[in-house]
């Protein structure tokens, strides 16, 4: 074999590798983060996953934005804490409900008075 072909061949299995490597690293940055309102993001959960989300409309800010990429492969939870975060809200999760609640206020911690 002549050693001047040998270079493209490996450039061609190069490039050949590559190519997959960028075509499959981007399955997995497909999700697209995007400003949605709150109750926007709820709806899309319901689309596309078993669970339905249930609130109480005085407890939400319907038109507060929010980050939101849903996940197929994160779990639930996960994202509904990112979600949540900020906004003054926390869940619970029975079954296939997903309940939406002012978030409990932190138990108020009393300093003594030597600090």
């Amino acid at each position: 074999m002549r050693q001047g072909t040998a270079l493209p061949v490996f450039l061609r299995r190069f490039f050949i590798a590559g190519f997959f490597v960028f075509l499959f690293s981007g399955v997995s940055f497909s999700q697209c983060v995007k400003k949605v309102t709150i109750r926007q993001a709820f709806a899309e959960i319901e689309r596309k996953s078993d669970y339905k989300v249930a609130f109480s409309k005085g407890d939400i800010d319907e038109t507060q934005q929010v980050n939101f990429a849903f996940s197929e492969s994160e779990k639930i939870g996960k994202q509904l804490k990112s979600l949540l975060e900020g906004t003054g809200l926390s869940f619970e999760i029975i079954d296939d409900q997903i309940i939406i609640l002012p978030q409990k206020p932190d138990a108020v911690k009393k300093k003594s008075p030597n600090g």
